[in-house]
């Protein structure tokens, strides 16, 4: 994650400055970096931070539609999040205001995780959301990452597409056991 992080410096720097494709290059890295190791993120806010300044650099571009599709992927993540409107471009606050309050109606259905380890943490999109079984209900329709951790086991990862409103989908968190001595004894 130190590249990711690296990545996001430079393109946040780039886009403050309105170097717009430096930016985005640099985002998009970090972004790349920070899906590929989900499993070893700590602190989620990190890729939803990401993911709305590649947003912010694609307007600067005037690649509105792809800078709508990222700010859908922050809404879905983070359906609460609000931005700083005093440093907001108008065009990118209005989309941003409107994608919002559009997938604030837009709930999706049930998606039920299931891991059989026992103290297994589960999370969505960073998110704790309870042990063993959980049946997640309310997420806004999008991509969402679930993530299974337990306690001598290895984190598992799955980027999912929430099932329509009245539907469900399950998904089997299979984390694996680790080997943490020099001996190779399991844990």
């Amino acid at each position: 994650l130190k590249q990711a992080k690296a990545f996001f410096s430079r393109g946040k720097v780039a886009a403050e400055a309105g170097r717009w494709n430096q930016g985005v290059r640099h985002l998009e890295r970090a972004l790349a970096q920070y899906e590929k190791h989900v499993a070893q993120l700590v602190n989620f806010d990190e890729l939803v931070e990401v993911t709305l300044w590649l947003a912010r650099a694609r307007y600067g571009l005037g690649n509105i539609q792809q800078g709508d599709q990222l700010i859908r992927k922050v809404v879905s993540y983070r359906p609460e999040y609000v931005v700083d409107t005093t440093n907001e471009a108008p065009a990118f606050l209005n989309a941003f205001m409107r994608i919002r309050a559009t997938a604030a109606n837009d709930r999706s259905g049930v998606v039920v995780v299931t891991c059989l380890v026992a103290d297994c943490v589960i999370q969505v999109d960073g998110v704790p959301r309870g042990k063993g079984t959980v049946a997640v209900t309310g997420l806004p329709k999008g991509t969402h990452y679930i993530k299974a951790t337990a306690p001598g086991h290895s984190a598992w990862v799955k980027r999912i597409k929430s099932p329509p409103m009245g539907q469900s989908r399950e998904v089997l968190a299979s984390v694996r056991r680790t080997r943490d001595t020099p001996s190779g004894k399991e844990t």
